[in-house]
Parts: C-alpha cells; structure tokens; sequence
C-alpha cells in the first residue's frame, strides 16, 4: 500500500514508530532519526531534515524541535485528516536530572501547542475537520523520585493535546475517568468514525469524545 498523507504520524521517539500501524506503510509515519521524505516531493522537508542531521539525545530519539517542525510543514502542505505528533524531550532532561532544561520542554510544549493551533485556525473550514493529537510518552516520579518513572505511582499521569471536530470544547481537563495509552487506539478510531475493534484493548476516551455509550454515533465497521 501507497502513502496515505491524509492520516500522518511525526514522532522523536523511534519505538513510536512501530506501535502506530499494524501493516508497515498503512499510513505515513515518520518517527525518530529517519530523514522525512515528504510523499510528493513538496519543499521544506529538506531544510528541516539538514537542521536535524544525526543529531538527538540517544541513538532511538531526536529532538523534539524536529519532529515538531516536521508535523506543522506537513499539516500545512498535506492538510491530514488525522495528524499525530509524539514528543520525547521532557523525557530524556529528566533522565539527566537537567531540571531548567526539563521545565523549559514543557513550556516549550505550550507554545507548540498555541502554533499548531494556530495553523489549524487559519486554515478555515479544513482546520475545524482535522483532528490533532498530540502526546508523550509517560510522566515523572514526584519528588526525589522526578528523574525517574517506571514502578513510579506518579509517573501514570500523561498528558495529551486533542483537538477536532468531534472533540469536546472543555479546555484544560484534570479530572474525570482515567484512562491510559491503551485507550488512544479506541478513542482515534471513534474520532474517525470507525467502530473500535471488539475484543482489543482499551475504551474510548468519553471525556474527550463527550458520548458514554458504544452505539452513541453512527461507526464503519472494521
């Protein structure tokens, strides 16, 4: 199967990669040192590519700055139904224990997020139908425990960003269900329309979707 530009996945981390689609080349994913190429050969992706380089924290990640340069070239000259950008940053400063560095991903993440919607706003009617998400890997320990996570209790709190025409309007969300990574498949199935696969793993996201029932919309069956 071809490219499909239309459902986009941009990530720092390579291992996203690998977790996005169940049939390499189901859709265009472009994750961790990989130089992007764009699928029809539009300009910008090189310049970008050329700032990127080999360079990253670790051998499996780049920097964010990157990956998210690549995500709004590509929301803009390939107008996705579905975009997909997966950051890693916070992650490896705390990992370092380079707290300045840490706090400044994070508010680097907010302006990210205030340029992508940005970009969607100016857009007209396309950017109200496209749906973003945006996330990261996990959170930190508290604490003493902050430049680690794993069995880390605190490390469970993850945020992501969603946006799109079937999202609720609810701003900053710090309450209600919890749900987990597993429950994006579900929830970017119902964002799009498709009925969740019976028997995988996880369940959609009603906070974020704003339906508590499975036969709440209309779905394609997979």
């Amino acid at each position: 199967m071809g490219f499909l530009p239309s459902v986009a996945t941009i990530a720092s981390w390579d291992k996203v990669g690998r977790a996005v689609e169940h049939k390499r080349g189901a859709h265009f994913v472009n994750a961790g040192k990989v130089l992007l190429v764009d699928p029809e050969g539009l300009a910008g992706a090189d310049e970008i590519n050329a700032a990127q380089g080999a360079t990253g924290p670790t051998e499996e990640a780049r920097w964010d700055e990157h990956t998210f340069a690549h995500g709004i070239r590509y929301l803009q000259a390939h107008r996705p139904r579905f975009l997909h950008i997966s950051l890693n940053d916070s992650d490896e400063y705390g990992h370092l224990g380079d707290l300045p560095a840490y706090l400044e991903s994070l508010r680097t993440y907010d302006r990210n997020m205030i340029a992508l919607v940005d970009a969607l706003e100016s857009m007209g009617t396309y950017g109200q139908r496209t749906t973003l998400i945006v996330t990261t890997d996990h959170g930190r320990g508290s604490a003493d425990r902050w430049k680690s996570h794993g069995a880390n209790p605190e490390s469970a709190a993850i945020w992501m960003y969603a946006r799109g025409p079937h999202t609720l309007q609810a701003g900053i969300r710090k309450d209600g269900g919890e749900f987990t990574h597993l429950d994006l498949r579900p929830t970017i199935e119902r964002l799009l329309g498709l009925c969740p696969l019976d028997g995988a793993s996880g369940t959609p996201m009603e906070d974020l979707l704003g339906f508590t029932s499975k036969d709440a919309w209309r779905c394609i069956p997979q």
